[in-house]
């Protein structure tokens, strides 16, 4: 045996506390099918999400902490963790990069307080500043006094067991629906993204948007990476809203289980008076209840983000915190920490006077290397 297998044999044991073990999803057949079965199991969970995140950014790895049943054979709950590096936001694990929601994967307080002191032990072995596990459905088993609990973002959906008609009807009346038929009505064409030329109309537009609201966007990489791990198999959509030759809008749509899940949008504002975006959201809304779907999700947002609150509430959604849950503890979450930097404040200040070729390529420093 060679001294680099040694060497991480030995860190195995370490990182083994009550029968926990480091786990690779890329190569152990038993995760996928883990994740699907799981109450809690997101698409963030699955084995295609770390190798998006380790194929785009270079300041990620996973260590993906997890218990087996009485026989040894079978997975019985796991905490996915990512090693994050950036001169700004620090040294932390954080359970899950660039994910809105991702439970623990458990079933009990026992298993999760099991895999909390493998994750203590992960972070001391490797010198790591602050572990960050984000909770929606796991939180009334997040009873550990090491851990400081924060609810700031809150998450919006809409259950999909009515009919469209009583769907559509318990939408805002001017907010919503109005504009969904001024949409229909301004010869706007639904055009569901089938390559990666699609996926690039969507991003152009997107670098545009998140200009005007004053943040760098993703590196294209990302979209890339996302795109063919989900793509093919039909777990993620492009839906692009086009008048003419013109795209006015755009929806990116990820679907696992019972879910449909908003993550990025794009549009373009010289066109919001045919509320492109309104009719994007129907026609994600009614493929979702067409195809057999549960849930419609409409991400996470920020309260501070007044706006997009009543965007989503217009909807008839319901509302519930996602908790974040820090170690050591913290006084303040760090998501409304980081709205009131100064460094977020310049950020939204310069952001939109940047050129497009230049803030590309901002973006992509920014989320490898801060």
């Amino acid at each position: 045996m060679s001294a680099n297998s040694v060497a991480a044999k030995q860190n195995e044991k370490k990182v083994a506390a009550r029968g926990v073990f480091l786990l690779d999803p890329l190569t152990d057949p038993r995760w996928d099918s883990f994740v699907e079965k799981h109450p809690f199991g997101k698409i963030s969970h699955t084995s295609s999400w770390k190798r998006v995140l380790e194929d785009s950014f270079a300041n990620m790895k996973g260590y993906y902490l997890a218990l087996e049943d009485q026989s040894g054979t079978a997975l019985k709950a796991a905490l996915p963790l990512f090693e994050r590096k950036g001169k700004l936001s620090g040294h932390r694990l954080v359970s899950i990069p660039h994910a809105t929601l991702c439970d623990p994967l458990v079933s009990s307080g026992e298993d999760l307080s099991a895999l909390i002191d493998a994750a203590v032990s992960l972070q001391q072995q490797k010198r790591i500043t602050s572990i960050e596990v984000r909770s929606l459905d796991a939180f009334p088993l997040l009873d550990d006094k090491r851990i400081s609990r924060h609810k700031f973002l809150k998450n919006h959906y809409i259950d999909l067991d009515k009919s469209q008609e009583e769907l559509f009807r318990s939408f805002h009346r001017t907010c919503v629906r109005q504009r969904i038929s001024r949409a229909e009505n301004s010869d706007l064409r639904l055009v569901v993204g089938q390559d990666e030329m699609d996926l690039n109309l969507f991003f152009q537009l997107f670098v545009k948007t998140r200009k005007r609201l004053g943040f760098p966007p993703q590196p294209y990489r990302f979209f890339i990476s996302l795109w063919q791990e989900f793509g093919a198999t039909g777990k993620m959509s492009v839906l692009l809203a086009k008048r003419q030759q013109h795209i006015l809008s755009g929806l990116i749509l990820f679907k696992y289980r019972d879910r449909v899940s908003a993550e990025f949008l794009a549009w373009d504002a010289g066109c919001r008076d045919v509320s492109p975006n309104h009719f994007l959201f129907w026609e994600g809304i009614k493929a979702a209840h067409r195809e057999g779907y549960s849930i419609f999700d409409f991400g996470a947002t920020s309260p501070n983000n007044t706006t997009l609150m009543e965007f989503k509430k217009h909807w008839g959604t319901k509302i519930i915190d996602i908790t974040h849950c820090y170690c050591p503890h913290q006084e303040s979450d760090d998501y409304e920490s980081k709205e009131l930097s100064v460094q977020y404040k310049l950020t939204k200040k310069i952001c939109p006077y940047i050129p497009d070729s230049v803030l590309i390529h901002l973006g992509s420093f920014f989320y490898n290397y801060l």
